[in-house]
């Protein structure tokens, strides 16, 4: 988590992560020269000072995983690459290429300027080799290559756990709560005071809703047997959207089945090649990967720095069609809640998008339990994209 911080928080500009995938050739950035062992050097230095290691302590042919990177942190690793080499690289390059000694040599031997069609063109006569030669056997086909319990990924995820059990304290993760989910729980028959759960409103357990829960299955059953768009649309669903929309202050709203997978659709269907999305630095991982999964080109600023954003656009606008400003109402790990109506005026002032993730902050903040905007006091509509999502204070599930 320190690691995680350090990263996601610095304010330095050099730090800012930062992602692009394939803008059209008018925004494209000049190739600079580099050699194998300045590539060695500058990720050398970047992982002792992330890790607070001594550069002689990391091994080149030692996995990025294995010191500990997470996914998000390579893809922000390979940002701050690309504007090394004034070059556009993939965002998963670091996953492609998982050590220092293989990724640097890897980018001294790809002279070309878009290094993404590149990878695939390799993989592609890669396979055009393979297929084309009959005298291969499929003896030689390595067990990792079709067995899930050899995946390298599988492999490490066991080790970590190995690591976590050699600890004593065991795998925080899946414990059984044995009853309602609310202020206190109960884990192996003892009762606990419960720090870890979302039901904010005490609504999940609340004798009116589960009432109201129970005659819903009663006349509707316990699944719509199909998707909404063929036979399963209830009258319910769209009840539902009026009311959330109307209790909001917007438009209208869609409800999907899950809050992680309304942030990753919704963002990925929205933006994608020459868009720009900004997010905080402390977005949710379901931000982060529709982020991913859009195409689009990735820029974290500090955490609830708007001053830093109004620079960042300061610099970019101009170089993308659809900006997306991605920000939460209230960031659950820290608590902590944006100037919203900063960042209002900073989208109005550059043309952009503003999303507003509200998982944690419907029904907590704002006078009646709106939201942020009502906190503020600010025109709802002037927020393009809210997002929220019905696990947490309304006592269901859906986003």
């Amino acid at each position: 988590m320190k690691l995680l911080n350090q990263l996601t928080n610095e304010k330095d500009s050099q730090h800012l992560s930062l992602v692009k995938n394939d803008p059209d050739p008018a925004l494209q950035v000049p190739q600079l020269s580099s050699s194998t062992e300045t590539i060695k050097s500058w990720l050398l230095s970047q992982l002792a000072e992330r890790l607070e290691l001594d550069i002689h302590e990391i091994d080149i042919e030692r996995d990025f995983i294995d010191y500990g990177l997470n996914s998000i942190e390579v893809v922000n690793l390979s940002g701050e690459l690309e504007n090394l080499l004034g070059r556009r690289l993939p965002p998963t390059l670091l996953l492609d290429y998982p050590t220092i000694e293989a990724l640097a040599e890897y980018l001294v031997e790809d002279t070309t300027q878009d290094t993404g069609p590149n990878i695939h063109k390799k993989l592609e006569d890669e396979a055009e080799v393979s297929t084309s030669n009959p005298t291969i056997e499929t003896e030689e086909i390595p067990l990792e290559y079709y067995n899930f319990d050899l995946y390298p990924e599988y492999l490490q995820l066991q080790k970590q756990l190995a690591e976590i059990n050699a600890t004593g304290i065991g795998n925080p993760f899946f414990i059984p709560q044995e009853r309602i989910n609310n202020n206190t729980t109960v884990i192996g028959g003892r009762e606990l005071v419960n720090y870890a759960t979302y039901n904010y409103l005490g609504m999940c357990g609340d004798s009116l809703v589960s009432n109201a829960a129970k005659e819903a299955i009663d006349r509707y059953g316990t699944s719509v047997s199909a998707s909404r768009l063929l036979s399963g649309e209830k009258p319910l669903h769209q009840e539902l959207e009026r009311e959330i929309a109307d209790f909001i202050g917007v438009e209208d709203s869609i409800v999907y089945v899950g809050g992680h997978a309304t942030n990753v659709t919704t963002i990925s269907h929205l933006f994608g090649q020459n868009d720009l999305i900004l997010h905080d630095s402390l977005s949710h991982n379901s931000i982060f990967q529709g982020c991913l999964l859009s195409g689009a080109t990735i820029i974290a600023f500090p955490h609830n720095d708007w001053q830093a954003l109004d620079r960042l656009l300061s610099d970019r606008r101009h170089r993308y069609k659809r900006i997306l400003i991605a920000i939460e109402g209230v960031y659950s790990t820290d608590g902590d809640i944006p100037d919203l109506p900063k960042f209002i005026e900073i989208k109005q002032r550059y043309k952009a998008f503003l999303m507003v993730d509200e998982a944690h902050s419907i029904g907590t903040i704002g006078k009646h339990g709106r939201g942020i905007s009502e906190y503020f006091g600010v025109d709802p509509n002037d927020i393009d994209l809210w997002m929220g999502t019905l696990s947490k204070s309304f006592a269901s599930c859906g986003g």
